[in-house]
């Protein structure tokens, strides 16, 4: 009982270290937090830049085919709907990764915070409603495409996304 709560108490510790400015503790906190959720094998800072990008890459894919995926003829992903302490996990995932995009933007660490954002992304967007962790997200995807110099239609793509992502789905 006490390794399931590991992962969601350092996740809030590491949100009061963000709230007080003490961004590196809050950084080590959040990382010790998807270790502890078993996300991560290591810390983010373990991966080298061609690893990020090539996760970023296959979740960038993965969200293009799961927005174009109504309109193919492709296979509907099936399986069932996440359990109630699974949708939590994923909740507190999402904010994990969706926390630690922020700091890395802060810090100038775009690769890291592309990584984190579409993370948090992909994870907001399997939860049974659209949770506020998906706006955030879609807004930290905004300022790593910014920061990038991405093309107008990826910007315009993550604003027009990003207003309405809190609204329930159905």
């Amino acid at each position: 009982a006490v390794r399931a709560q590991r992962g969601p108490l350092l996740r809030r510790i590491a949100r009061r270290h963000f709230l007080q400015g003490q961004h590196k503790a809050a950084e080590a906190r959040l990382n010790e937090a998807l270790v502890a959720f078993e996300i991560e094998r290591q810390p983010l800072e373990g991966y080298t830049d061609g690893a990020l990008a090539w996760r970023s890459q296959l979740m960038r894919l993965a969200h293009l085919r799961k927005v174009f995926l109504p309109f193919s003829r492709w296979p509907q992903p099936g399986g069932p709907p996440p359990t109630a302490p699974e949708e939590r996990r994923l909740a507190e995932v999402a904010t994990c990764y969706e926390l630690l995009s922020q700091i890395y933007l802060m810090n100038h660490r775009i690769r890291l915070a592309d990584y984190c954002a579409r993370r948090s992304l992909a994870l907001g967007l399997r939860l049974a409603s659209l949770a506020p962790v998906v706006a955030r997200a879609y807004a930290d995807l905004l300022a790593v495409t910014a920061a990038t110099g991405g093309s107008r239609r990826a910007v315009a793509y993550y604003k027009a996304q990003g207003p309405g992502a809190g609204r329930p789905l159905g």
